[in-house]
């Protein structure tokens, strides 16, 4: 049941914060709004506001908002001209494209604003050195067992995953890496050792108890936005690596979050958040795929309107969201069999 209630916060807070980037944004520009929903299906709790209905649907996995020009809804009050400044399809293509990418940025906002709450009220956890392999570029550089390493700045102290991200982008690349060793602080130039794969190597691990920094207001946000941004860069690399065939046994599915959830909502509501964060990153990124039915695939065909000063057929944006929403449809089909095989659900 905690697990069910947790998944479920997790869905409605980004799928709301989602849908009210586009909200917002249409709001904001004049266009009419017929719609505001959570969920699918049919209508659980519903109202109407001065020109848009709000609503609570009966499946809790999305939400949309229905905008006039795109989604008029069977049961709408009246329709919308098409050269009616409401309609969204008579508002300027940079108006549109404000619409359609506010959700995937209001999702990239709520995920530093959830890692600012985390790392505020947590602070940052330094890793000390466990192992220096012989021979090594920690070794070359100086490094030693019990340093407890701090990041590539003196003020700004770096997780785990940062510093090993950081020497994973950095073969044959120098870059200054900060530690204290005795208490002290102290810094040497390091390069890390290029493998078959591009990847660096510093050749170190890590292990045992480092120090924890409390952050404030400014730092926790600091903070966020670089770990923000690493998030990012390690999910444009797994999307780069299913596109070419190599990560789809990497991708999780809903099944794989409803378990790794049901792991962390024990541990209590903030690491939860940072959870929430991370997939709020990872749901902003994919929206922004250029797959007709996703928020890029959108931004795709507006983006083709102004190449060619006039917009694509409605049959032939059709076809693209029919392809579009298969293609979506056997991913979502090969990542869920997956997320079974791996947890032996059966």
């Amino acid at each position: 049941m905690l697990t069910i209630i947790a998944t479920l916060f997790i869905i409605g807070l980004l799928v709301f914060v989602h849908e009210g980037g586009h909200f917002l944004a249409a709001k904001a520009v004049g266009v009419r709004v017929y719609e505001f929903a959570l969920g699918f299906g049919p209508k659980v709790l519903s109202f109407k506001g001065k020109e848009t209905r709000y609503s609570l649907r009966g499946i809790p996995l999305g939400g949309f908002v229905a905008l006039a020009g795109m989604d008029q809804p069977p049961e709408a009050e009246e329709a919308v001209a098409e050269d009616d400044p409401k309609n969204f399809q008579s508002r300027p293509l940079w108006q549109r494209m404000l619409i359609i990418a506010s959700g995937p940025l209001m999702n990239f906002v709520l995920a530093i604003l959830l890692f600012a709450l985390y790392f505020n009220q947590l602070g940052v956890l330094t890793s000390p050195i466990q192992e220096v392999q012989k021979g090594s570029a920690a070794q070359v550089a100086g490094l030693q067992v019990g340093d407890i390493l701090v990041g590539t700045s003196p003020n700004t102290p770096l997780t785990s995953e940062q510093l090993a991200w950081k020497i994973n982008r950095s073969a044959n690349k120098p870059f200054r890496i900060f530690f204290l060793r005795n208490g002290k602080q102290e810094s040497r130039l390091v390069t890390p050792k290029a493998q078959k794969d591009g990847s660096g190597l510093l050749g170190i691990s890590f292990g045992g108890e480092g120090r924890l920094y409390r952050l404030g207001a400014w730092g926790s946000i600091k903070q966020a936005w670089l770990y923000n941004n690493l998030m990012l860069q390690m999910v444009v690399q797994a999307l780069g690596k299913m596109f070419r065939g190599t990560g789809l046994k990497e991708m999780t599915g809903p099944v794989g979050m409803f378990k790794v959830v049901g792991q962390v909502a024990p541990h209590g509501f903030l690491p939860l958040l940072g959870l929430a964060a991370m997939i709020s990153t990872n749901l902003g990124l994919f929206n922004l795929i250029p797959l007709p039915v996703l928020d890029g695939g959108w931004i795709l065909f507006l983006v083709i309107e102004g190449v060619r000063g006039k917009p694509l057929k409605p049959e032939q944006q059709g076809m693209a969201q029919m392809v579009g929403m298969a293609l979506l449809l056997l991913l979502f089909v090969l990542v869920t069999f997956q997320d079974i095989v791996r947890l032996k659900l059966f």
